[in-house]
């Protein structure tokens, strides 16, 4: 199963049957495996992604195990049936390893639930750690006390 870069398997208000066949694609899975992972029916996706009637809104067991099988959360498949756009709310955390200040960071630290970098597997940061301040991602360094956001190497082996 391919890895679905930043948030494109967000619902932007389509259908299920469209949303479900996007994210289906973006993984690259035919129906038919996509159908085994669910333990559902070929002709149930065929259905959804048709937007037949009858299945316009799965059972909630169904919804589960399509999401479980195409990896996303099911908040997801309810926001497509509903089709409305999913909101992510976003936060300025960084990789105080990785993270290069004044630029974008990384679309996956912005994420609530993102503990740690994919990259390093550094725990994620969103205050100056001298003084607790929020992180500004234009600066290089802490507005309040001068502390840089980007720790190096060295002093990462002496901590």
């Amino acid at each position: 199963m391919s890895e679905i870069k930043g948030f494109d398997a967000v619902p932007k208000g389509e259908p299920l049957g469209e949303y479900l066949q996007r994210v289906r694609e973006l993984r690259g899975l035919t129906r038919a495996t996509l159908a085994s992972r669910a333990q559902v029916n070929v002709s149930t996706i065929l259905r959804i992604e048709c937007g037949k009637t009858s299945v316009i809104r799965p059972r909630k067991a169904v919804q589960e195990r399509l999401a479980t099988a195409l990896k996303i959360p099911i908040e997801y498949i309810h926001a497509a049936i509903s089709q409305e756009a999913f909101d992510i709310p976003q936060t300025n955390k960084i990789c105080p390893s990785c993270w290069n200040p004044g630029t974008a960071p990384d679309i996956r630290w912005s994420q609530v639930d993102a503990q740690f970098c994919t990259r390093c597997g550094d725990q994620l940061i969103d205050k100056c750690l001298s003084c607790s301040e929020p992180i500004l991602l234009r600066g290089r360094f802490c507005p309040q006390c001068g502390t840089p956001y980007r720790q190096s190497s060295l002093s990462k082996q002496v901590a």
